[in-house]
């Protein structure tokens, strides 16, 4: 088998570590290799992807790159980070929840 058949699963995740680069399995919290912790991504999306089968009923006018905003439902091209109509942003912090009010 070749490395360039490899296809990582969803979730599995790459090293940050420059001098390792080891692909980790999604369960796993630290690296296999180096031992290095996983980051957390602090941010989310808050628009969805639109996907293929909606850029094609577009005929050509978004691609499925492009997002629709979950807050006032327009559709943005991929390249902004913010509504263009409403000025809700694609990716937000998502704060650490502690269980204290």
């Amino acid at each position: 088998m070749t490395g360039g058949d490899f296809k990582p699963s969803e979730g599995d995740w790459t090293c940050s570590d420059a001098g390792c680069g080891n692909v980790n399995f999604a369960r796993r919290s630290s690296c296999n290799r180096c031992g290095i912790e996983k980051k957390e991504d602090k941010t989310k999306k808050q628009g969805i992807e639109i996907g293929a089968s909606a850029a094609e009923k577009s005929k050509g006018l978004f691609s499925a790159d492009d997002w629709q905003c979950t807050k006032c439902g327009n559709v943005n091209w991929a390249r902004r980070s913010t509504c263009n109509m409403c000025n809700a942003p694609k990716l937000v912090e998502v704060e650490e929840r502690t269980g204290l009010g």
